[in-house]
């Protein structure tokens, strides 16, 4: 399959970027620089349907979220105008050396979207290739780099699966097909305040004030996959997330 692969990074002369360099230097990649958000002036957000009115007024979405969307957003038009799949990356991802290998020997024309990682500080479900629904845990929820390294080297390329998205969080590292980013485009924007209940946390529900809480109220939808194991990590150092800010 052909493909392309996009890092997002907002300072490729950072320390940050060189560690994602060095992390991974098996990737060949194209370099997408991230929308500053803050850069974005209240009337820009809402003119490019960023947001909504009410949650910008609420101040729950950071120029941090509304840069993240913006960027996204841009990719998602490339590859939907382009009609392109896209490995897409954040620049904290590690990565699998064998990930390009894997992504190219896939079958894509039944995915809108498959995901290589999740955010792991909180419960991933999925539904299993028996057609069971599984909600897991992780005792590694904020791995150090050499921690992440040990992980992958341990991955059985033989024993690869695809479940079916039931919740999760983050998009460090994911694969999104044309149609995919039609949906997408069409679905995840704006980011809004209203609350999202998410499987397997009993009366936990969060809002939609970033992409990947967004995608929780459309996985229903979409044809999303996340690939196990995992063949790419975050450390979750930016993590919005985490436990203690979900709202209940």
């Amino acid at each position: 399959m052909f493909y392309e692969t996009h890092v997002i990074t907002l300072d490729p002369g950072s320390a940050r970027f060189a560690q994602f360099r060095a992390a991974n230097a098996h990737l060949s990649f194209q370099l997408f620089r991230a929308v500053p958000g803050a850069g974005l002036s209240r009337e820009e957000r809402l003119v490019q349907n960023l947001v909504t009115r009410e949650c910008l007024d609420t101040g729950a979405v950071t120029d941090g979220e509304i840069g993240a969307a913006a960027s996204h957003l841009a990719l998602w038009r490339e590859a939907k105008h382009r009609n392109v799949p896209m490995l897409i990356l954040e620049d904290d991802a590690i990565t699998h050396p064998k990930i390009a290998e894997v992504v190219a020997g896939l079958d894509t024309s039944g995915m809108d979207l498959l995901f290589f990682a999740v955010n792991t500080d909180t419960l991933l479900g999925t539904v299993s290739p028996e057609g069971v629904r599984e909600f897991s845990s992780f005792v590694d929820r904020y791995p150090p780099p050499q921690r992440i390294v040990e992980i992958l080297a341990g991955a059985d390329l033989r024993k690869l699966t695809l479940r079916r998205m039931l919740n999760g969080f983050g998009m460090c590292c994911y694969l999104v097909t044309p149609q995919g980013a039609e949906k997408l485009i069409r679905d995840v924007l704006p980011l809004r305040i209203e609350t999202i209940a998410i499987p397997g946390l009993s009366g936990v529900n969060v809002g939609g004030t970033s992409i990947d809480r967004r995608l929780n109220a459309l996985y229903g939808d979409l044809r999303a996959f996340i690939m196990r194991p995992f063949l790419a990590w975050t450390p979750n150092t930016d993590s919005t997330t985490r436990a203690q800010n979900m709202r209940r």
